[in-house]
């Protein structure tokens, strides 16, 4: 299962414990949805947004569920994402041993403070996860496709999936583009 996070083009000072102004980070996963009939795939997508601007929201559907969260600070999103990925994993490991999952984090913010984050959440695992064969892989995409911003990945990902249509500055839009083009791939 893969995890990709994405943020929009926000400037950070110093570091991502300082207040930042009109964030939007997006964390966008694949889970079952569970109905009578069927068990099916559906988008889950959380937002977190600065506590008092605005956003655009959009509206669930048969194939996407949102989740918005209004908070203050970056390290508060990044302990929410944190807690997630715990107890998926958590959950994941109490599945019988053929139907676990290799978890993947994919991390795309900012370049700037990219790597921060990626520093960040693995510490954030540590404190939640006891056994460390069981961490996530925490992926930063820049240094994975060894490339230096999110202009470039953009056209990467345009090529994969054969589409104009891939918007860097927007964190659900550019994550679902990009969690697609992992799913081919990973």
């Amino acid at each position: 299962m893969n995890i990709v996070i994405t943020s929009n083009p926000v400037r950070i000072r110093d570091n991502i414990h300082d207040y930042v102004d009109n964030f939007e980070i997006a964390c966008i996963r694949e889970r079952p949805l569970l109905s009578m009939k069927e068990e099916k795939m559906i988008y889950q997508c959380d937002v977190w947004y600065q506590d008092g601007s605005e956003i655009e929201e959009e509206e669930n559907d048969q194939e996407f569920q949102f989740n918005y969260h209004p908070t203050d600070m970056l390290t508060t999103v990044l302990d929410d994402i944190a807690g997630t990925i715990a107890a998926y994993q958590e959950y994941n490991l109490s599945q019988d041993e053929d139907k676990q999952e290799e978890l993947n984090v994919i991390v795309v913010c900012e370049r700037q403070w990219n790597k921060e984050a990626v520093r960040y959440l693995k510490r954030a695992l540590v404190d939640r996860i006891e056994d460390i064969e069981d961490y996530p892989n925490v992926l930063d995409l820049y240094q994975y496709l060894k490339i230096t911003n999110k202009d470039d990945l953009a056209n990467i990902l345009m090529q994969t999936l054969n589409t104009k249509f891939v918007y860097p500055e927007d964190p659900v839009a550019f994550g679902y583009a990009v969690y697609e083009t992992l799913k081919r791939y990973i």
